[in-house]
């Protein structure tokens, strides 16, 4: 059997990890940053199961972020992902909110000093069309792909990642079932040097797109794709 196959097998028996591999892929987004921010993975808030998926602590107040999805980044920073089947509803929005406000409180913070970003794949015109009838809020487009959320307490953006350029957000834009050729080759060559990991941003790209790898794969890809399977505990 195959390595590429060895991905198929494995996603009929268990879920596809996307959190995780979320977590490479925004790492690897802010890679021209990694000495100005601190990513700390599913921040427990409390002794229940209360986790923030992703808080990105600014350690250096005076750089510039001038990437796309982290200009609005201030001291704290909230991070809410939804996996590509999956969308972000105003329950979601309340209940990060309230993590939010959780860790604002508990750290002695101000809600001037925190954001709070929603990623998703797709556009979440409905979340859009009650949070401006119920919350009084306006949504704005201020680059493609990137709506930023005005007359709340905090500031607060959606991310459309398949709304974004790949030439700017390569890996936020590919994580997803779906991808072209084109774009997995890409990846491939881009891997290169990236100096953050990507076992498990690798394991659910080939996860969610077996029949591409095997169409696309050459031998070091199928090599690469067998580690990052044993890394993530599938083989």
């Amino acid at each position: 059997m195959t390595a590429a196959e060895s991905v198929a097998d494995a996603t009929s028996d268990e879920r596809i990890k996307w959190h995780t591999a979320f977590v490479e892929a925004i790492r690897a987004e802010f890679v021209g940053y990694l000495d100005a921010l601190e990513f700390d993975e599913e921040k427990q808030l409390t002794s229940e199961p209360l986790k923030i998926d992703v808080l990105i602590i600014k350690k250096l107040a005076d750089r510039v972020i001038a990437k796309n999805i982290g200009r609005i980044f201030r001291s704290y920073n909230v991070v809410e992902y939804k996996s590509p089947d999956d969308y972000i509803s105003v329950e979601d929005c309340q209940k990060v909110f309230a993590y939010a406000w959780l860790y604002a409180s508990q750290n002695h913070v101000s809600s001037r000093d925190i954001t709070v970003t929603f990623t998703a794949t797709s556009y979440p015109s409905g979340l859009f069309g009650r949070m401006e009838g119920e919350m009084c809020a306006a949504v704005t487009e201020t680059s493609p792909g990137i709506h930023v959320a005005s007359d709340f307490p905090m500031t607060v953006q959606f991310v459309e990642c398949g709304k974004l350029s790949e030439d700017e957000n390569l890996w936020l834009k590919t994580l997803h079932k779906g991808i072209d050729a084109e774009s997995l080759r890409k990846v491939w060559r881009m891997r290169k040097g990236l100096g953050v990991p990507l076992s498990a941003y690798l394991y659910v790209l080939y996860a969610a797109n077996p029949r591409l790898v095997r169409e696309v794969g050459d031998k070091d890809m199928t090599a690469e794709m067998r580690q990052a399977l044993i890394d993530v505990g599938f083989a």
